[in-house]
């Protein structure tokens, strides 16, 4: 007769090793057959205690695709000073993404009094080979936060109104010194840009030293980028975006700190200048002598001081960007002087390295958002955009919307400025507008005219479970935590489960436990693993997911832990398994092609696990086998599978159930 447990039993049963299936009481011919297959038993945890969970993608700033190079992502609470968020996934060199995405977490103490009047405040810096490095401003009010996108921009292939310039023959000896000149100019090549430029020159005998005061040696790798103000999605690759939530403005020497300003910048120009050896340092500090920088204006360009296009004399502040921190701080005001061009140069001395840029700066903002409304409710898949233009100006900002409900508000947004919003699908086809007048914060309604098809909607389980085929590494996580087993048992099980191959796939059925029996192990012992193997984890997580046409899917888990996948398109969708893929890298620097190979996953359940201490783990757990959802289904169950979080668990359940 098949025994039936409770789930404290069950629990005590896998996590003591005792013989829940049977002692020495039982008859000799059931000691020697497996217990029967227990039920399965199901068990919801939290998996988030609190925390809120922010997805984010790093895309190409030209090709919009997901970036495959390793990303480094790193975040500074300089916006409010306080502790906000979860190392995990931030801010070391150890977080490296090769996903194209990632999810990190606000802290629950952090979050759980935000509102729009008070939202927590976080800037994340990315960077990755091959690209100039980025950063965003995080606001976070109490609603669900939409989909965060960092856009990077590759030093081979830029997109257009950005041109990068490089140097090879550079060099820096022990000391640091630099024993070649630096001559670079870059010049844009698109017709909005009208062949602006920047230079950046610096003499020999400089000494290059990064962030840590750490000379640069060797070969060097040098490249500027100028990134147009006519740039066609500036406000997506102009780093912190053009409205931080704050900027350094004055140092003050009465407090020995800077005086902050939120606001909007009206861009003129950005010069980005990376030095790097060959251990991966990067200049930043400049010693024995001064670089000088050269950042043009193309003709044309509207001054917001005088509504006119700029001329000689004209001024604007010159800002540095902080790439630990990812602040701007104003440096100096600087004079527009036309050249022989007909473009506009400002010129200035520089004892420091990283972005630069031409902006004027505005505080005068709708507080504390500008509300936004949709005259029409609307769900769609993937996505449609919402491009925030100024008057004059081009791109502010762009977001990524699948519900009429994922943006209420606009923080930052300029008051004294006309702001055009227009709603466009990604066939390009325009599906919407409004406009704030200028001089106005009053709520943007966004009239919405275009009619987008009935969107289907299919709910979904999510579940935890041990792995249905261990490899080698797994299976010895697993007879770890059997305490009564000796070294013998364990070195038998494993020459059993795993002779040759330590990656192949071993499945323990009731066929595998009739041998374990027979070569080492007891009838209780087995009955704890079946009953290990009958439980599934609701898990109340954080789900992310791409599909077969890198379509993203992300949301937090219910407490039971299911979802609901919005606005599906009207065919089959399929998540693939982690697999091995080869990629080709154009090489910015030796101008050669690579390829490397590298395991691509996509779909992840993120989450924190408690142990019997009580203390949290992060894990980021991929799918294993490939999972689709037919284009009839209405409802779906995705099983993730993790034996080292199933442990931690099921730990944690027991000494909460031993406590009581």
């Amino acid at each position: 007769m098949q025994k039936q447990f409770s789930i404290p039993t069950l629990l005590s049963c896998m996590l003591t090793l005792t013989a829940c299936g049977g002692g020495g009481n039982e008859n000799q011919a059931a000691n020697n057959t497996p217990p029967p297959t227990p039920e399965t038993r199901i068990v919801s945890v939290d998996m988030l205690g609190g925390r809120v969970a922010i997805p984010i993608e790093f895309i190409d700033a030209k090709t919009g695709k997901p970036i495959t190079q390793k990303v480094t992502l790193t975040a500074s609470d300089d916006v409010t000073g306080d502790n906000l968020y979860e190392s995990a996934n931030v801010g070391s060199a150890d977080n490296k993404h090769d996903t194209g995405s990632t999810t990190i977490f606000l802290k629950a103490d952090a979050v759980k009094n935000a509102t729009v009047a008070n939202p927590v405040k976080l800037r994340l810096v990315a960077s990755a080979d091959g690209y100039f490095s980025s950063s965003t401003d995080v606001i976070y009010n109490g609603s669900d936060l939409t989909l965060i996108r960092i856009n990077l921009v590759n030093k081979a292939e830029p997109p257009a109104g950005v041109a990068v310039a490089v140097q090879k023959d550079a060099k820096a000896d022990s000391t640091g010194t630099l024993s070649t000149a630096l001559n670079l100019t870059a010049t844009t090549t698109d017709t909005a840009s009208k062949g602006a430029s920047a230079t950046f020159t610096l003499p020999s005998g400089t000494v290059l030293k990064d962030r840590n005061g750490e000379p640069l040696t060797g070969d060097l790798q040098v490249s500027i980028g100028y990134f147009s103000p006519k740039t066609e999605n500036i406000g997506e690759v102009f780093p912190g975006g053009l409205n931080p939530d704050r900027v350094r403005t004055a140092w003050n020497s009465q407090t020995s700190s800077w005086d902050t300003q939120a606001g909007y910048f009206v861009t003129a120009g950005l010069l980005a200048v990376d030095i790097m050896d060959s251990q991966g340092r990067k200049a930043h500090l400049l010693e024995n002598a001064q670089g000088e920088m050269t950042i043009q204006a193309p003709a044309g360009l509207i001054n917001p001081e005088t509504n006119q296009p700029i001329k000689d004399g004209d001024k604007i502040p010159v800002w540095s960007h902080n790439e630990a921190n990812g602040l701007w701080q104003k440096e100096l005001v600087g004079t527009f002087k036309q050249n022989a061009t007909g473009n506009f140069d400002v010129t200035y001395k520089v004892k420091h390295l990283s972005y630069w840029n031409l902006d004027w700066h505005y505080s005068e903002v709708c507080p504390p958002v500008l509300s936004i409304n949709f005259n029409k409710a609307f769900s769609v898949a993937p996505y449609v955009l919402l491009n925030i233009d100024f008057s004059d100006y081009g791109r502010y900002n762009t977001f990524y919307l699948r519900n009429s409900t994922d943006l209420t508000g606009l923080y930052n947004a300029p008051k004294g400025k006309e702001i055009t919003f227009t709603l466009i699908t990604t066939d390009g086809t325009v599906v919407g507008q409004g406009t704030k007048p200028a001089n106005s914060c009053s709520t943007v309604n966004i009239n919405v005219t275009g009619n987008f098809p009935k969107p289907r909607d299919a709910s979904a389980q999510i579940l935890l479970t041990a792995p249905q085929g261990f490899t080698k590494a797994e299976i010895t996580t697993l007879l770890s935590g059997m305490k009564s087993l000796t070294d013998a048992q364990r070195t038998a099980v494993l020459k059993y489960t795993h002779p040759t191959d330590p990656n192949a796939k071993f499945k323990l059925d009731q066929a595998a436990y009739q041998k374990l029996m027979d070569i080492a192990l007891t009838r209780g012992q087995v009955a704890s693993l079946q009953a290990l193997m009958s439980v599934q984890v609701k898990a109340q997580g954080y789900f992310s997911a791409y599909d077969q046409d890198w379509s993203g899917y992300y949301s937090q888990l219910s407490n039971t832990g299911g979802m609901t996948f919005y606005n599906l398109p009207s065919k089959d969708i399929t998540f693939k398994g982690a697999e091995q893929q080869s990629y080709n890298w154009y090489d910015w620097w030796t101008g050669q092609t690579y390829s490397y190979t590298y395991t691509q996953e996509y779909a992840w359940l993120y989450g924190y696990v408690q142990n019997s201490n009580g203390s949290w783990k992060y894990f980021q757990i991929p799918l294993k086998s490939p999972h689709t959802i037919k284009k009839d289904d209405m409802q779906t169950t995705i099983i993730f599978e993790d034996m080292n979080a199933m442990q931690r668990i099921l730990s944690y359940l027991n000494s909460q159930q031993t406590s009581k």
